[in-house]
Order: C-alpha cells, then structure tokens, then sequence
C-alpha cells in the first residue's frame, strides 16, 4: 500500500513540476534560467511551451456629421473595447491591435455624452462595419480596414 502511494505521489509531482515549469537551460534570457530538477529529470533540452492568444488589427476612421453635413465634435465612438471622441472636424479613428475579433459582425457605436453642448442632442447610432482583410507584404493575412466612414447622426 505504501509503495502504490508513493508510485502515485511521484507520477503526480512530475506531472506538476512539468506543467507549471517551463524554463529549461537554453533559453535563460526569456525564461530567468534553467530549471534545475526539470534539467535533472528530463535533461538539458528541454522545449518551452508557448501560448498565444489570437489577436486582430483593425484601422478603421471615418466623419460624423449632422443632417445638414456639419462635423460634430465631442460624440463619443466605441468599437471593441475602446473609446474615442470625435475632434472639431468630426473625424475619429482605430488603429489597434486587439484580442476582440468582432468578424463577421463587427459595429461602432455613436454616443453624445456631452448633450446640447456640440450644437444639437443627437441620438445614439449603431454603425455596420465591413471591414476588408488586407494582406502584408508576405501575403499573410494583415489587419481589418475600413475606412472614410461617413455617419449622419439625428436629433433627438
């Protein structure tokens, strides 16, 4: 019976130390050196496991405007998890690196916080995207573009 509970026990502690440890001795400038019991029970050679997590780029701008085509300033622009204001022009702007990949139904959302003050009270608006993927030099899948959107947005 003791002899079955250690075997267990030490199948169990290196199952933990190789999950939880992932520096070896070849890799000291990423990983703060060697392991030394993984190096002692496993050997010099040792792979470092990765993980990554999927990301996209977006580039996305466009122009808010009123119903008679005039820029409004301070309406509050949200895709993703990011914020932005309009400027005096009306113009706004993504450019980001994001974990949120929104495809294929990817929005902007259009708010003004800021009432009366940017000459009208206007009402929300939810804009569609549709994005377009670019390609880098490479040929691999760049980021998700669209741009010069024009957006009309109504009083309230």
């Amino acid at each position: 019976m003791l002899k079955k509970l250690f075997s267990r026990l030490s199948i169990f502690f290196l199952g933990f130390v190789l999950f939880f440890c992932k520096t070896d001795k070849t890799n000291k400038d990423r990983t703060g050196g060697g392991n030394p019991l993984l190096i002692l029970l496993l050997g010099d050679s040792l792979p470092v496991m990765e993980y990554g997590m999927p990301y996209a780029e977006y580039n996305i701008d466009g122009m808010v405007q009123n119903s008679v085509n005039s820029p409004i300033e301070g309406i509050e622009v949200n895709f993703a998890y990011e914020k932005t204001y309009t400027d005096a022009a009306g113009l706004w702007a993504f450019n980001s690196q994001t974990s949120y990949i929104c495809t294929p139904d990817c929005i902007v959302t259009l708010k003004d916080v800021d009432g009366a003050e940017n000459g009208g009270d206007f009402a929300d608006k939810i804009v569609d995207l549709n994005l377009t993927q670019t390609t880098d030099e490479n040929g691999s899948p760049g980021a998700l573009e669209e741009h010069n959107i024009i957006s009309i947005m109504e009083e309230k």
